[in-house]
């Protein structure tokens, strides 16, 4: 019962009807994600809701009921939830894996001003979005794509992804939870440097798409995982980066940014 407590009400309606014919591409990508993330809710839910009622005797034992049970008991996510949850967040303990939904379901509510078209909301004025909380982050890089294709008739096959470490700079779009590995982050927040801890959170910044072939001074291409466990890449992202240092020298470090980390 704590798990369930402890998770969100499953209202999707808090989010917003379905987008109509004229639904942008981003628009479509949040609400696919709102979809999945109230149906993973709603789901673990009502697992949750007949492991309580089989404790209590009011419901007979199941096959699945027992895996539920016995995998709860070892503090493991069951089989049945896996498939719930992208990449690394399967390999959470259950009390942390039900956290990190509860917080996927809360980041989702958040896009509901910019599936309502809310004043404000529009042209990059919409929440901070967790990127490593979305169940395909790779399709919300490519609405953002489409999106900064469309409103400046650019080229799709031109443009190339661009990480504002400050938070400032027009265009694009706000993100959050982002990690710096292998690499530190300037005092002032405005580039990358080869001095850091292992893994630094970064602060909330702006990924943003530009053609290729500008002149961007100082820039460093690194590699944006969905994950830790570096199994899926997600985009190459040109960040500001300390004036001097050769490249390769990045690339000896391991240097990346992680979408998710636990």
């Amino acid at each position: 019962e704590g798990w369930a407590n402890a998770l969100p009400a499953a209202d999707q309606g808090a989010v917003g009807a379905a987008p109509g014919p004229d639904a942008t591409a981003l628009e479509r990508c949040l609400q696919r994600e709102a979809g999945r993330a109230w149906g993973a809710l709603a789901r673990v839910r009502d697992d949750l809701d007949a492991v309580v009622r089989y404790a209590r005797g009011e419901l007979r034992g199941t096959n699945d009921l027992r895996a539920l049970t016995g995998a709860f008991g070892r503090g493991q996510v069951p089989a049945a939830w896996r498939g719930m949850l992208p990449g690394d967040a399967n390999s959470l303990m259950v009390d942390a894996w039900v956290g990190d939904l509860g917080a996927r379901v809360a980041a989702a509510e958040a896009y509901g001003p910019v599936l309502r078209r809310e004043a404000g909301a529009e042209d990059g004025g919409g929440p901070d979005y967790w990127l490593g909380g979305m169940f395909a982050p790779e399709g919300f890089l490519t609405a953002t794509r489409q999106a900064a294709a469309e409103a400046n008739d650019w080229s799709l096959e031109d443009l190339e992804l661009h990480l504002d470490t400050d938070g400032g700079g027009s265009g694009g779009v706000g993100v959050r939870g982002l990690v710096l590995q292998s690499a530190g982050l300037a005092p002032d927040g405005t580039h990358v440097v080869l001095e850091g801890p292992p893994k630094s959170a970064l602060p909330p910044s702006r990924l943003r798409w530009a053609p290729r072939g500008g002149a961007f001074g100082e820039r460093l291409r690194l590699p944006l995982y969905a994950g830790a466990s570096r199994t899926t890449l997600l985009a190459e992202v040109i960040v500001a980066k300390a004036p001097g240092v050769k490249a390769e020298m990045w690339a000896q470090r391991g240097a990346a940014l992680l979408a998710w980390d636990a």
